[in-house]
């Protein structure tokens, strides 16, 4: 039987989790966001071996990797060897509990919105990336797959003119696609894994639902706040297009 990832909103990889599609959400003009476009997932974990022809199958081109600059550099990412993709590193927020000794006992929205306020050229360097990337899937990720990554959906689902209670159910899924793996590292001993003492591992809805007020509210949506931080509008027209059929 051929297995295909046409259509498929969830991507099942073995050494990556949390891995899914932006495809098949409806857009304000009357579109639908297509799938193969852009895929957002956690950190891939040891070789690619058998993800590989899945991802080939997309086909993934081009991996932007969002995580804090001492996390790539500890664990780099395994698509940065891969053959046939072009691999960019922009160091969004150093969040990642395993890396960072203390995450801020701010609420984890306000954080996002440092990441909009205090990484914009790591901001504009992702959707520079975005825009000038060749043919076939973007793949983008960060260590869970849930904040940054998160962020990054947000701009370009809302960018697209997707609804916001579409944008806030694509990034709440990430807390239910992180159980198993949650879970597994809290019984191998590891509890800044544990959700009851971190409630920064969860992604609820009112967190994304605040960043989305101060995107629309402070920076005027998701394309005046691209727009502030340097992409063009002819830039914007091509991941609009990349995005939404």
């Amino acid at each position: 039987m051929h297995h295909t990832t046409e259509g498929a909103r969830r991507i099942p990889l073995s050494g990556s989790f949390n891995c899914r599609d932006l495809g098949g959400y409806p857009c304000a003009g009357g579109g639908i966001t297509r799938y193969g476009r852009f895929i957002r997932c956690g950190i891939p974990f040891g070789p690619m071996g058998q993800d590989r022809a899945r991802l080939a199958e997309i086909p993934v081109k081009t991996v932007i990797d969002l995580r804090g600059n001492g996390e790539a550099k500890v664990s780099p990412s395994s698509y940065a060897k891969e053959p046939g993709i072009s691999y960019h590193h922009f160091s969004l927020l150093e969040i990642n509990p395993a890396y960072v000794s203390k995450v801020e006992e701010q609420p984890l929205w306000e954080s996002y919105v440092c990441t909009l306020t205090e990484h914009k050229e790591n901001v504009a360097g992702v959707f520079h990336t975005i825009a000038a990337a060749e043919e076939g899937a973007v793949l983008f990720h960060c260590a869970l797959g849930k904040d940054r990554t998160g962020i990054v959906a947000a701009l370009l689902l809302s960018l697209a003119g997707v609804d916001r209670w579409d944008i806030i159910a694509d990034y709440q899924v990430s807390n239910t696609y992180l159980q198993t793996t949650l879970r597994t590292m809290v019984e191998d001993g590891n509890d800044i894994f544990d959700e009851k003492k971190n409630p920064h591992l969860k992604s609820e809805p009112a967190t994304m639902e605040r960043f989305l007020d101060y995107l629309e509210e402070e920076c005027g949506g998701a394309r005046a706040y691209l727009k502030s931080i340097g992409i063009t509008d002819a830039e914007l027209d091509a991941i609009i297009r990349r995005l939404v059929d």
